[in-house]
């Protein structure tokens, strides 16, 4: 579903990994935690580094796999993204993350198989 054209309005796209690799530079070395949303109510303790300090407002959503079980709720958000030259290819996933104990944005994670569930981000063209 993230690769569907239909999946954003016109005029916005799936994150690509160049845009998250764009976010992470931007925001610096602890860039996960001025996305994730303050305190324990959603996250994990420590929930390192949060400050939320973008409005990104990130909560731990964790994945659900194939057969529809949840994983990692309140320690990770992950989310589908797309490379930018193989839009479409059955390879094409891209899975930033963000994680309860560290405040970095990770994005260098590939999360296999497809018919997993990840959180998805919209860019603005």
């Amino acid at each position: 579903a993230a690769l569907s054209p239909m999946l954003a309005p016109t005029g916005w796209h799936v994150a690509t990994n160049l845009d998250w690799d764009n976010l992470a530079n931007y925001l610096g070395a602890a860039g996960g935690g001025k996305l994730k949303q303050t305190g324990s109510t959603n996250w994990n303790a420590p929930n390192t580094g949060a400050t939320n300090e973008t409005g990104f407002n990130a909560v731990p959503s964790g994945y659900r796999d194939d057969g529809g079980t949840f994983y990692n709720l309140k320690m990770r958000a992950i989310f589908w993204g797309v490379t930018n030259d193989v839009i479409g290819s059955p390879n094409s996933n891209f899975s930033p993350a963000l994680f309860y104990d560290q405040a970095i944005l990770s994005t260098s994670s590939t999360f296999s198989g497809q018919c997993n569930g990840l959180s998805v981000r919209l860019v603005k063209d």
